[in-house]
């Protein structure tokens, strides 16, 4: 369930990111996704020298793959980050359960768990970086790479 709930997560927001960096390939971003999904690893691999012999161009890559690998790369960074907040929420919940326990009198209320905090700066830095980095090692040019780093911040900003 979690895989499916993460894939439909990495497909809506990619839409998003693909429509406002290349709307041209938006036609395109239903078999581009299927066939990402299909055979994630083919993006790492280097690419074939040109069939016809001419060299020298700047390779072409279709956007929606690369947001696809992006985002699913910024996911495990953002569930580790979240895992270990939580982590750190359960153990002062725990702790202070442990302490209420020897207290005579103990609160009538315990109040709910807060709600995970939007992400500091430094992890947007860090999600910036993620996305800029795997974008780059995926032949995206380093303009583009840029734009498509600061489109994911953006996401997440907007989101919160």
């Amino acid at each position: 369930m979690a895989e499916t709930d993460d894939r439909a997560l990495i497909v809506e927001v990619s839409r998003d990111v693909v429509a406002a960096m290349a709307p041209e390939e938006i036609p395109l971003f239903r078999p581009l996704s299927a066939a990402y999904f299909d055979a994630p690893k083919r993006l790492d691999q280097a690419p074939k020298d040109d069939m016809l012999g001419f060299g020298g161009g700047e390779v072409v890559v279709a956007l929606t793959p690369v947001v696809l690998s992006v985002l699913g790369e910024v996911l495990v960074y953002l569930r580790h980050e979240l895992a270990q907040a939580a982590a750190k929420d359960v153990t002062g919940a725990v702790d202070g359960g442990v302490h209420a326990l020897f207290r005579r009198v103990r609160p009538a209320v315990q109040a709910a768990p807060a709600r995970p905090a939007a992400l500091s700066r430094e992890q947007l830095a860090e999600v910036g970086r993620l996305a800029f980095e795997r974008a780059r090692a995926m032949r995206v040019s380093e303009g583009r790479a840029r734009l498509l780093a600061d489109a994911v911040v953006g996401s997440l900003v907007l989101q919160a």
